[in-house]
């Protein structure tokens, strides 16, 4: 299948967050204003691996079906390789991660923002002045059974809240993508960092992307 993209997208850099983001800012954005903030920024700064990466949302400027874009910018993932301890010198965030959910989903549920959310975020952004909001929810699906095999969020189903409840950190959660996490998950072990950073490409269907 072919998401019709004018421009694919192709990384820049392999990125992870495997364990908690200390000291990235946090910002809220509704999708039809991107460029004007209804929340932070959240400086996240924490050594503990509990409570580093961890925040809330009021969203109290958006209503509970606006879709919300949250973004973490720079910090530090504190236990990149996911062994449950904090790593002796932490991996520094380079570029911006996104996740997208309607606003009374970041305001009771647990979700989380991970290079998965990155991706999809790149393959439904250009949608955003496009289509109705409520068709942003078809693509979403799509999207879902492309990156998810298993239900993760334990809803029966394989649907976007899967994405979002995505845990790098678990290896149940990883053996449930339909391809490797790996291509996501290598830092630059020289500078100790990343960058979820992506590009434009000549136009290639998403499957060429997870597949090769």
């Amino acid at each position: 299948m072919d998401f019709g993209l004018t421009d694919c997208v192709d990384l820049l850099h392999q990125a992870a967050v495997v364990g908690p983001l200390s000291g990235a800012e946090i910002t809220a954005h509704k999708i039809t204003a991107l460029g004007q903030s209804i929340e932070g920024m959240i400086a996240l700064q924490s050594d503990d691996l509990q409570a580093a990466g961890a925040f809330g949302l009021v969203l109290s400027g958006a209503g509970e079906d606006d879709w919300v874009v949250v973004s973490a910018t720079g910090g530090e993932d504190i236990d990149h390789d996911g062994d449950g301890t904090v790593d002796p010198a932490a991996t520094s965030n380079l570029g911006t991660l996104h996740a997208l959910a309607k606003a009374s989903d970041w305001q009771n549920r647990n979700l989380r923002i991970t290079p998965l959310t990155e991706l999809a975020y790149r393959y439904t952004e250009h949608l955003f002045s496009e289509v109705p909001q409520e068709d942003i929810a078809i693509r979403l699906a799509d999207l879902a059974r492309y990156f998810i095999k298993f239900d993760i969020d334990g809803n029966g189903l394989v649907d976007w809240y899967d994405i979002l409840a995505f845990n790098p950190a678990d290896p149940s959660h990883l053996d449930k993508l339909t391809t490797s996490y790996d291509w996501l998950s290598t830092a630059d072990e020289v500078s100790r960092s990343f960058n979820p950073r992506f590009a434009a490409c000549r136009r290639r269907p998403l499957g060429a992307h997870l597949y090769g």
